[in-house]
Order: C-alpha cells, then sequence, then structure tokens
C-alpha cells in the first residue's frame, strides 16, 4: 500500500497538470468575424512563479520587441521554442491557484473595424470536485493570424459542476 499510494498521487499529478496542445480553429462564422484563431496551447501546470498574476498579454510579429518578448513568456510556460507567427499572439493567465481545476477556454474572437474582441471563459472548480492539490498557473496561448488591430478582453466566470 505505502508503494500504490505515492505512484497514483504521481501519475494523477502527471496527467491532469501536462501542457498539451489543443490546435483547435474556430470556423463558425457567426461567431467568428476573422479567417480563424488557434489555439496553441492551454495549461494549468504547476509553475514555480509565486508571484504569477492574472495577465493579457499581446504581441504583435510587426514589432521585434514584441517578438523578443513572446519568445521568452512562451518558452517560460511551455519549456519549447515559441513558433513564428504572422500576426497577433495572446497570452491569457489566471494567475496562481492553490489547486488543479483551473483554466481558460475561448468562447469567441470578433473583429470590428478598430479592434478584436476576445471572449474568454475563466473556469474554476465546483465544491465537490476533486482536484490536484498543487499551485497551478492556468494559461491559454491564441494565435490570431494576419491581425494588428488593439485586442480587447471580456471574461465570465464559471464553477465547474461535479458530483
Amino acid at each position: 500500500m505505502k508503494f500504490w499510494l505515492p505512484l497514483l498521487v504521481v501519475l494523477v499529478f502527471i496527467s491532469g497538470c501536462g501542457t498539451y496542445p489543443l490546435n483547435s480553429t474556430a470556423t463558425d462564422k457567426q461567431n467568428l468575424s476573422l479567417d480563424s484563431f488557434s489555439v496553441i496551447k492551454s495549461s494549468d501546470i504547476p509553475y514555480d512563479d509565486l508571484n504569477a498574476s492574472k495577465s493579457y498579454l499581446v504581441y504583435y510579429s510587426d514589432n521585434d520587441e514584441d517578438i523578443k518578448n513572446f519568445n521568452k513568456e512562451y518558452f517560460k510556460l511551455t519549456g519549447e521554442v515559441a513558433p513564428k507567427f504572422e500576426g497577433v499572439m495572446v497570452i491569457a493567465k489566471q494567475g496562481q491557484k492553490n489547486s488543479g481545476g483551473y483554466g481558460i477556454e475561448v468562447e469567441s474572437v470578433s473583429e470590428s473595424n478598430t479592434n478584436t474582441q476576445i471572449n474568454l471563459i475563466l473556469k474554476s472548480p465546483g465544491k465537490n470536485c476533486l482536484v490536484t492539490a498543487a499551485l497551478t498557473n492556468p494559461f491559454i496561448i491564441i494565435y490570431i493570424p494576419n491581425n494588428y488591430k488593439e485586442i480587447v478582453f471580456t471574461k465570465k466566470h464559471i464553477q465547474t459542476n461535479c458530483q
């Protein structure tokens, strides 16, 4: 029993907290007036930045400083080399959380003459949810190709319903 419990904890931790590419592309033209957007990465991996705060970071490919800063932040979050892009990359972070079960999803992306609006859903675990007991820092990285407009965020909070 002493052997199985730590092994189970490690397996749950690894499987529930890894970084994984979603590679989902929005094509619903009712919610999206852009050609497409992609979720590059989404995760709630343990992240040892104890000062991590909620933030929305926007990086434009026509700005060398933005590209440099995106490369640093992408590597810090994923441990991988950042992809090259034409347009805008957005990183939305929920900040440090005391457990797993938190996450960020894109509800919709729309464009006006002056800006691009990203509607986010910020998820948190409900009262009866079984979650990983570890500090996490949920984030999502969104790519909007060939777009250089100002990015505007809206967000709504939902709790996961666990039985």
